[in-house]
């Protein structure tokens, strides 16, 4: 919601992206992965641009962490580009502007918010995520 949403609602109005997209697997790369297929968090068709949100929950430990990276490889090498958005990220104002402009670029687009209300419902968003995620500033 905070990357797809018009700016009206709180969001970045980068909107377009799929959710939990799905992408085959076939021969060396189903076997490495020992898996037929995976889901992209964000997938970007048109770009071929796909964001991977890697909690700490979920990729603490080097297992996790490896398989994503050898998951990461296999999709370049389909000519999707992975871009990891970890915890600290998404948790803190300073660092999610920052990956977001970063993202908004990759994707061919300027980022303009126009509306008063946009700091108004990006608070209300944002208190939407799941407590004892990571540290927040009013950066």
């Amino acid at each position: 919601m905070l990357l797809t949403l018009p700016h009206l609602l709180g969001g970045y109005g980068l909107a377009g992206a799929a959710f939990n997209y799905e992408i085959k697997l076939e021969g060396k790369d189903s076997r490495r992965l020992r898996q037929k297929r995976c889901f992209i968090d964000l997938y970007y068709s048109s770009a071929k641009l796909a964001i991977e949100y890697e909690s700490f929950a979920f990729h603490s430990r080097p297992a996790e962490q490896g398989k994503d990276a050898i998951r990461s490889a296999i999709l370049g090498r389909q000519g999707i580009e992975v871009v990891h958005l970890n915890t600290i990220q998404l948790y803190n104002k300073s660092a999610w502007r920052d990956f977001v402009f970063n993202f908004s670029s990759r994707l061919g687009k300027r980022i303009q918010i126009r509306t008063p209300k946009f700091e108004e419902m990006n608070e209300l968003i944002r208190a939407l995520l799941p407590t004892g995620g990571g540290s927040s500033d009013s950066g």
